[in-house]
Protein backbone atom coordinates (compact mmCIF):
# COMPACT_ATOMS: atom_id res chain seq x y z
CA UNK A 1 0.00 0.00 0.00
CA UNK A 2 1.34 3.41 -0.94
CA UNK A 3 -1.17 5.74 0.73
CA UNK A 4 -4.12 5.88 3.11
CA UNK A 5 -6.68 8.61 3.74
CA UNK A 6 -8.09 8.31 7.25
CA UNK A 7 -8.81 10.15 10.47
CA UNK A 8 -5.77 12.34 11.31
CA UNK A 9 -5.54 11.60 15.07
CA UNK A 10 -5.56 7.85 14.39
CA UNK A 11 -2.91 8.16 11.69
CA UNK A 12 -0.73 10.43 13.82
CA UNK A 13 -1.00 8.10 16.81
CA UNK A 14 0.03 5.12 14.69
CA UNK A 15 2.89 7.02 13.02
CA UNK A 16 4.16 8.19 16.41
CA UNK A 17 3.89 4.73 18.01
CA UNK A 18 3.74 1.29 16.41
CA UNK A 19 4.36 2.68 12.91
CA UNK A 20 7.27 4.94 13.89
CA UNK A 21 9.98 4.64 11.25
CA UNK A 22 7.65 2.64 8.98
CA UNK A 23 5.14 5.30 7.92
CA UNK A 24 4.89 9.07 7.73
CA UNK A 25 1.87 11.36 7.70
CA UNK A 26 2.09 13.95 4.92
CA UNK A 27 -0.05 16.67 3.42
CA UNK A 28 -2.67 18.96 4.85
CA UNK A 29 -5.88 18.04 6.63
CA UNK A 30 -8.90 18.03 4.33
CA UNK A 31 -11.26 19.34 6.98
CA UNK A 32 -10.35 20.26 10.56
CA UNK A 33 -12.83 18.72 12.98
CA UNK A 34 -13.00 18.82 16.74
CA UNK A 35 -13.93 15.98 19.04
CA UNK A 36 -16.46 16.19 21.83
CA UNK A 37 -17.86 14.26 24.76
CA UNK A 38 -21.56 13.65 25.15
CA UNK A 39 -23.15 13.59 28.57
CA UNK A 40 -26.74 13.04 29.61
CA UNK A 41 -28.80 16.20 30.01
CA UNK A 42 -28.19 17.70 33.45
CA UNK A 43 -25.14 15.52 34.13
CA UNK A 44 -23.34 16.33 37.37
CA UNK A 45 -20.06 15.78 35.51
CA UNK A 46 -20.48 18.58 32.94
CA UNK A 47 -19.00 21.43 34.97
CA UNK A 48 -16.19 19.27 36.39
CA UNK A 49 -15.19 18.09 32.90
CA UNK A 50 -15.41 21.62 31.47
CA UNK A 51 -13.20 22.97 34.26
CA UNK A 52 -10.66 20.16 33.84
CA UNK A 53 -10.44 20.69 30.07
CA UNK A 54 -10.12 24.46 30.54
CA UNK A 55 -7.32 23.94 33.09
CA UNK A 56 -5.48 21.67 30.64
CA UNK A 57 -5.81 24.25 27.87
CA UNK A 58 -4.74 27.19 30.06
CA UNK A 59 -1.72 25.37 31.47
CA UNK A 60 -0.48 24.26 28.06
CA UNK A 61 -0.73 20.62 29.11
CA UNK A 62 -2.80 19.84 26.01
CA UNK A 63 0.27 20.57 23.85
CA UNK A 64 2.30 18.08 25.90
CA UNK A 65 -0.44 15.45 25.62
CA UNK A 66 -0.79 16.00 21.88
CA UNK A 67 2.96 15.73 21.37
CA UNK A 68 3.16 12.53 23.43
CA UNK A 69 0.40 10.73 21.54
CA UNK A 70 0.47 12.33 18.08
CA UNK A 71 4.03 13.62 17.62
CA UNK A 72 5.25 17.06 16.70
CA UNK A 73 2.34 19.48 16.32
CA UNK A 74 4.01 20.92 13.23
CA UNK A 75 4.03 17.53 11.49
CA UNK A 76 1.06 18.46 9.29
Amino acid sequence: MDAVVYDAPNLLHYANGEGKGKVIVVGKLFVLQDYAMALPQGSRWREKINRAVLALLESGETRHIRSKWFGDENSL
